[in-house]
């Protein structure tokens, strides 16, 4: 995983990584099988499953500062060469997380 930091022009210090799904959840395309599927698939167990929104599986970018997360979709090219102030260009645009989750070390 790539990891950027940088200051923005208010000095608030950003972390920038990208997102990208190994898998994302195919389910919504037809099946392409002649033969039905064996009782004991693991994909017809009930278990619990990522959806993903249309565009999501290419992934995303996250921008994250105290207190704040935004996701910015489709991941811009070029990213990670990106100078400060064209990445504060991409924050800009990218829409903030409905409700941020913790990081795994907090």
């Amino acid at each position: 995983m790539a990891l950027r930091e940088y200051v923005d022009s208010e000095r608030v210090a950003w972390q920038v990584w990208e997102v990208i799904p190994l898998s994302a959840e195919r389910r919504r395309l037809r099946e392409r099988r002649i033969a039905s599927r064996d009782e004991n698939d693991r994909r017809l167990r009930d278990e619990m499953r990522l959806r993903m929104s249309d565009g999501d599986s290419d992934g995303w970018l996250v921008f994250e500062s105290y207190g704040l997360k935004k996701r910015l979709r489709p991941i811009p090219k070029g990213w990670f060469q990106a100078s400060n102030t064209e990445l504060e260009s991409m924050c800009a645009r990218a829409n903030r997380a409905s409700r941020p989750t913790p990081r795994l070390i907090e």
